[in-house]
C-alpha cells in the first residue's frame, strides 16, 4: 500500500478546520473498528458496478482518505459517481489505476461518529478477476491519524454475445436485357379429330346425255327430238285414222 496523503484542497480544508479546533482539549485518535470494502459480481465487460466502503463504529472522524487502487486495465473509474456523509467537502482524484477520495469537515463543524460509508463506481474493461484494495486514513478533529485497510476480489465475466439477427433475403432482380423463359407445355396439345358429316339421302347420279344440254332451259337435247318424232308420230297415225274412217264410210 502507498503511504496515506491528501490532496492538496482536502489538506487546505482540514488545515482550517484544525485551527479553528485547536483551542480544544485533544481527543482521542480517530478509530474505526472495522472497514469492508464490498464489490458486487459477477459483473459482465462493459457493464458499471458500485463499491462500497463501509467504516464501522468511527470515533471522532474529522476528515479521511480513502485511497483505492485496482488494476487499470481490467476497470476503470467512472468520473463523479463517488458520494460519501453528508455535509462537508468531497472530492475525488482519478488516477490510472485508481481513485483517492477525500472527505473533511469544514470550521467549526464537529467530528463524525458511528457507522460511515463511501461509494463509487468503475466501469469492467476485461475479463477476469481482480483485486481491489482500499487504504483508510483517519483524520481526528486534534490532527491525530489512524490508518486501515481493506480489500475486495471483483469478478469480471465476457460480454454476452446477442444472437444474430437474420438478414432478410432479398428478391432477385429481374434482368430486363433477358427475357423470361416460356414454361413448356406439361402435355403435347391433342390434335383435332375430323369429324364426318351426317349421312344424307343419296341422289341417283345424273347422266347427262350424249347430245348435251339447252343452254336456256335445261331439257337435254336429245329428250327434246324424241318428243318432236312422237307428236310427228301421232299426227301421222290420227291422219291415217282420218282416212280409214272415210274410206269405210264410201
Amino acid at each position: 500500500m502507498r503511504p496515506p496523503r491528501l490532496p492538496a484542497l482536502a489538506a487546505g480544508a482540514l488545515g482550517t478546520g484544525l485551527l479553528v479546533l485547536g483551542a480544544t482539549p485533544a481527543l482521542a485518535a480517530p478509530a474505526t473498528s472495522e472497514v469492508t470494502l464490498t464489490a458486487p459480481g459477477p459483473v459482465a465487460v462493459g457493464e458499471p458496478l458500485t463499491l462500497e466502503i463501509d467504516l464501522a463504529d468511527t470515533v471522532d472522524v474529522y476528515a479521511y482518505e480513502l485511497a483505492v487502487a485496482f488494476d487499470g486495465a481490467a476497470l476503470a473509474y467512472v468520473a463523479e459517481s463517488a458520494t460519501g456523509p453528508a455535509g462537508g467537502f468531497d472530492a475525488a482524484e482519478p488516477e490510472p489505476a485508481g481513485v483517492t477520495l477525500v472527505h473533511s469537515r469544514l470550521g467549526t463543524s464537529p467530528a463524525l461518529d458511528g457507522d460511515l460509508a463511501a461509494t463509487l463506481e468503475v466501469s469492467a474493461l476485461a475479463a477476469g478477476t481482480s483485486t481491489v484494495d482500499v487504504a483508510v486514513t483517519l483524520v481526528g478533529a486534534d490532527g491525530s491519524v489512524s490508518t486501515e485497510t481493506a480489500s475486495a476480489v471483483v469478478e469480471v465475466t465476457a460480454a454476452p454475445t446477442p444472437d444474430p439477427t437474420p438478414e432478410p433475403t432479398a428478391e432477385p432482380t429481374p434482368d430486363p436485357t433477358t427475357p423470361d423463359p416460356t414454361p413448356a407445355p406439361t402435355t403435347a396439345p391433342s390434335a383435332p379429330t375430323p369429324t364426318s358429316p351426317a349421312p344424307g339421302p343419296t341422289a341417283a347420279p345424273v347422266v347427262p346425255p350424249a347430245g348435251g344440254s339447252l343452254p336456256s332451259t335445261g331439257v337435254p337435247v336429245a329428250g327434246a327430238g324424241l318428243l318432236a318424232a312422237a307428236a310427228v308420230a301421232l299426227g301421222a297415225l290420227g291422219a291415217r285414222g282420218a282416212h280409214l274412217r272415210k274410206a269405210g264410210a264410201r
